[in-house]
């Protein structure tokens, strides 16, 4: 009983410490990390939980993606399964963000909307960077996989970039527009 009772009160102190310090912003701060990345959720009802919400794009690498002027930060999908993954690990995307996918061999490489929870531009770039092919303002796919349209360029391409929906519209990209951007190798 004595030690029920000890655990009741570790537990009451640290519920306690929850309720009066929930850090913010500065506190929470990681190099590179900004409030849309990292957000605290206190909830209180009945136990108190902290639950910590990170980028969800975390394990990707970032790469500054240029074009016309305009710079975005593009999530790298390096690996198959973030290339199969995409941007569905995002609920939404801001105007200077994005995901580049880059492939070893010019192809014609098709791309699709199921899954997608927010409209996007897609943009097909040949191996020296310039656009062959943009897709504007791709509505998202909750249909099953056969009704989903497949989304790909007439011309060969080694990358493709997902931005924002009317992005190119924003930015004046058309076909042959060189996109400025540097990959780890």
């Amino acid at each position: 009983m004595m030690l029920a009772i000890v655990g009741a009160c570790t537990v009451g102190v640290v519920v306690g410490a929850l309720m009066f310090f929930v850090p913010g912003e500065r506190a929470l701060s990681h190099p590179g990390e900004t409030p849309l990345t990292r957000a605290v959720n206190t909830t209180i009802a009945g136990n108190s939980t902290l639950a910590v919400h990170t980028d969800p794009a975390a394990g990707y690498q970032k790469v500054n993606v240029t074009i016309n002027g305009f710079t975005l930060v593009a999530d790298v999908a390096v690996t198959q399964d973030q290339k199969r993954t995409g941007l569905d690990i995002r609920d939404s995307m801001a105007e200077n963000q994005g995901m580049l996918f880059p492939f070893t061999d010019e192809s014609n490489y098709g791309f699709w909307m199921k899954g997608m929870k927010f409209p996007l531009d897609i943009f097909w770039l040949d191996a020296g960077k310039k656009v062959v092919h943009v897709e504007r303002n791709l509505p998202p796919c909750g249909g099953i996989d056969l009704m989903c349209p497949l989304h790909d360029p007439p011309e060969k391409a080694m990358y493709v970039l997902e931005t924002t929906a009317d992005f190119s519209a924003r930015h004046n990209v058309t076909v042959g527009t060189p996109v400025l951007f540097a990959l780890r190798s």
